[in-house]
């Protein structure tokens, strides 16, 4: 009988081991996150700017990063909070006008967009910018060179007597009326009646603008296509268009949700911040555009040229 109850005391220390132990493991699993999900980027720009962060992380902490698929601007911010997503690539300027709704002539004189705007997006809880740029890429009007000659066109101002004649498009983003700077707001503005404007998508409207189905487009100063079709960029003469210096979206508690496994995430995003001027944001959007090469390519040898990570 001792040695029946000796056995059975045995048993019972035994499973209350492995229940401790599987306890213990599936409280680790739970707080303990592993995986990085950056959002993919809807045009060059931004799968570059993605891919830096994400051979960055991997490089310098234990995380794996994942890409998610690319997703609208809406949508996106909502998988942003919700955690699907743990960072999105945008612009102060998009923050300002599409999150905040705010116009740029109600941001205080003499304040810094990209703080003023921050600090307002932490206020709300949910999201905050991190790693700004030196690059800005924000919105201008842009046409062929030739027409520019034609019509003697250098500012966006210039365009006032006779846009009546002219066709504008841009993509359908561009027309959405819930955001505060759009093609209508845009127009009114700067007193521009077109004769026609056209939504369509962004893949679109360079061929549009080149084969002569639109005479303006809207374009981002630093799109590669606009040095590929060799384009006029008008002057924003009247200032409209707030800045647009580009930078990473994360949640507000980002840092505290990966501490466990990445307790310097913080220290990794800095490693760019103050980085890539206007021209060579241009230029690297310009080799994925035009030369076939990989936005991760490009990313990997902008990190190395810069001596951020080895060959």
């Amino acid at each position: 009988m001792k040695n029946k109850n000796l056995r059975f005391k045995m048993i019972g220390l035994i499973l209350s081991i492995v229940i401790s132990l599987g306890m213990l493991a599936g409280c680790g699993s739970a707080s303990a996150k592993t995986v990085f999900t950056i959002g993919g980027g809807t045009y060059a720009e931004k799968d570059i700017l993605g891919y830096m962060i994400g051979i960055l992380i991997e490089e310098y902490t234990d995380l794996t990063v994942k890409r998610a698929e690319p997703m609208a601007y809406s949508p996106g911010m909502a998988a942003l909070k919700s955690g699907e997503l743990d960072l999105r690539v945008t612009y102060d300027g998009s923050m300002l006008t599409y999150d905040l709704a705010v116009d740029p002539t109600e941001v205080p004189a003499g304040a810094d967009l990209y703080e003023w705007v921050n600090d307002r997006m932490i206020e709300n809880g949910d999201y905050k910018m991190i790693t700004k740029f030196l690059f800005q890429n924000t919105y201008a009007l842009a046409v062929t060179k030739e027409f520019a000659q034609e019509h003697d066109l250098v500012t966006t101002s210039d365009l006032i007597p006779l846009a009546q004649d002219f066709v504008f498009g841009a993509e359908h983003e561009f027309f959405g009326e819930e955001y505060s700077v759009n093609a209508y707001t845009f127009s009114e503005a700067y007193g521009l009646e077109w004769k026609d404007m056209k939504s369509l998508d962004l893949d679109l409207k360079y061929s549009a603008l080149i084969s002569g189905n639109l005479d303006v487009t809207m374009v981002y100063t630093t799109d590669g296509l606009n040095k590929k079709f060799d384009l006029t960029v008008l002057e924003d003469d009247l200032h409209y268009f707030p800045q647009y210096y580009g930078t990473y979206v994360v949640r507000v508690s980002i840092f505290e949700d990966f501490k466990d496994t990445a307790p310097n995430l913080e220290e990794v995003f800095m490693m760019l911040d103050g980085m890539i001027d206007d021209a060579t944001m241009t230029d690297m959007n310009y080799i994925v555009d035009t030369e076939a090469d990989t936005a991760k390519n490009v990313a990997r040898q902008f990190l190395i040229d810069n001596n951020l990570i080895s060959e």
